[in-house]
């Protein structure tokens, strides 16, 4: 799947398949005219927006550009129409890791599914932190799964950049109001060319995975 058009009149909108971003963002199944081919469009109302939020977006497009890793779900175009901010990706038959758990597998997961899963969630992790960013939303939502079992990691608006005036953080404490509403404190330690990132939110997922707890509202 390459880059598609930026042209709203492209895509045939169907049935809404999420929302999010304090309503503001609603997530359409469509159909994209030239190949028929099926995508997940992101709609954000921008004339509701706070400046704040904005500038978070900007924020989430321009890590988009700089993340390409194939377990990293993709943006395959972003414009605007009208008075909306659109942002067209790959359509996950499969959704996310909470629907499959919520939906089809209430029990939990088997071990062999659970490890496959956390295997690209892991994969997709160890790049964003040699990118020098960390992930601060690693949630089953945020884990898509397409129709050929390929594993995908999204929520880009909670990747948080270590670099500050030139230098990697040690510790992280600076969450921006959107992201998840209890951060835990993210530390970080440089030996040559790795980095150790520790991630309480890891343990948070497994344990959501396994059903050990209750899967939290959206």
């Amino acid at each position: 799947m390459g880059s598609f058009l930026p042209d709203n009149s492209a895509y045939e909108l169907r049935t809404v398949i999420g929302r999010g971003l304090e309503d503001l963002m609603t997530v359409n199944l469509a159909r994209y005219k030239p190949t028929g081919e099926y995508v997940a469009i992101q709609r954000i109302d921008l004339d509701s927006c706070t400046n704040d939020m904005v500038n978070y977006l900007q924020g989430e497009l321009h890590v988009s550009k700089l993340f390409h890793h194939p377990c990293i779900l993709p943006y395959k175009s972003v414009f605007i129409a009208e008075n909306e901010l659109w942002v067209i990706t790959p359509f996950m038959a499969y959704g996310s890791a909470r629907d499959l758990i919520s939906t089809h597998f209430t029990d939990g997961l088997s071990e062999q599914t659970i490890a496959y899963i956390l295997l690209g969630v892991l994969r997709a992790l160890e790049y964003i932190h040699q990118m020098g960013y960390v992930h601060r939303s690693v949630k089953a939502s945020h884990i898509l799964i397409s129709a050929d079992g390929q594993v995908y990691l999204s929520g880009l608006r909670s990747i948080f950049s270590l670099i500050r005036h030139g230098q990697r953080a040690r510790v992280v404490h600076d969450f921006p109001q959107y992201s998840n509403p209890h951060p835990p404190p993210v530390e970080t330690r440089t030996a040559e060319h790795s980095v150790l990132t520790f991630m309480p939110s890891w343990n948070f997922v497994y344990r959501e995975i396994l059903r050990k707890d209750p899967l939290p509202a959206l």
